[in-house]
């Protein structure tokens, strides 16, 4: 009989130790997030050298919170008339993002897209000895990205760091030359639209789990302010621009051809979360529980009998 009664108190237990397993844990009411991102001087690849195009330069290097061997400042010059064009970029955290979505106080919430990082173009009229070869250059930046429960960043608020996450970046640039002569789309109609070239895949959600709740984070990209004048970059996937054919594997962004003149694109980044559903016990648990049932019945009985 001690043995009867031992096995219907563990299933009690274990009946309890379920229960209370379905007790779902609030979500985050938001988030906070630091990027620490760069240009990698590692794998880079220039083709413009045979047209009187320096090589890429790499200057500025990040900080120690961003992967290794990462700088702030690509860039290119010409060897006939020594003006160069560059692209600096510059990362955010929750307190200095320039967020375009509708938060103002600092407090990230579900569904606001806010920028993470900042690719500022400035170009400049580069004379070159012959045509421009595309893609002019291939280039990864790297990011740290870190996502924690609220406006601290002590390690124990620290949800998910997604480190050293790559990004391959093409661009093709143009002569600044008149839209006729253009061998390329040119959508912003800025003379010759230059134009990064990226594969989707690279802007794919990030998932993890936390306090019974699956959270998803959505990357994006969006235009930047530009000068002079008030052309913006424009981002086309597949059949969302007119005229321009894009793979449905690609992200084409053409930013304004100005001599000189800056361009920016914003990297956003917006989270959702949803309840993670209760787990279903497994057949030899619900299988263990009706085996105690069982057992604190004939139990009972053996004490009425008794």
């Amino acid at each position: 009989m001690k043995t009867l009664i031992k096995t219907a108190g563990a299933a009690s237990l274990l009946a309890m130790a379920v229960g209370s397993a379905s007790v779902s844990a609030a979500a985050l009411p938001y988030l906070t997030f630091s990027q620490n991102a760069g240009w990698s001087d590692q794998n880079e690849q220039f083709f413009g050298v045979p047209t009187g195009l320096s090589g890429l330069v790499f200057a500025n290097p990040t900080g120690a919170a961003a992967p290794a061997n990462t700088f702030a400042d690509m860039s290119w010059s010409s060897t006939v008339n020594g003006n160069t064009s560059s692209i600096n970029l510059t990362s955010f955290n929750s307190s200095t993002s320039p967020t375009v979505g509708p938060d103002v106080d600092n407090l990230w919430g579900p569904g606001e897209f806010w920028v993470i990082d900042q690719l500022l173009q400035t170009n400049n009229v580069l004379t070159v000895t012959g045509g421009i070869p595309n893609p002019l250059w291939i280039a990864d930046t790297l990011a740290n990205l870190r996502i924690f429960s609220d406006a601290g960043i002590a390690p124990e608020n620290l949800l998910i760091a997604d480190l050293n996450s790559k990004t391959t970046i093409e661009f093709w640039e143009t002569l600044n030359e008149d839209e006729e002569d253009c061998n390329s789309p040119n959508p912003l109609n800025t003379g010759c639209d230059d134009i990064y070239r990226i594969a989707a895949i690279e802007l794919a959600p990030l998932t993890f789990n936390f306090s019974g709740y699956k959270y998803t984070i959505d990357f994006g990209l969006a235009p930047g302010p530009s000068t002079p004048g008030n052309t913006t970059s424009l981002i086309c996937t597949t059949g969302s621009c007119t005229g321009v054919t894009v793979p449905a594997d690609q992200i084409w962004v053409f930013t304004p051809e100005s001599s000189p003149g800056t361009s920016s694109l914003y990297v956003t980044m917006a989270w959702s979360a949803r309840e993670i559903p209760n787990k279903v016990p497994e057949p030899s648990v619900l299988a263990l529980l009706g085996f105690g049932v069982l057992g604190a019945a004939f139990a009972t009985r053996r004490r009425k009998q008794s």
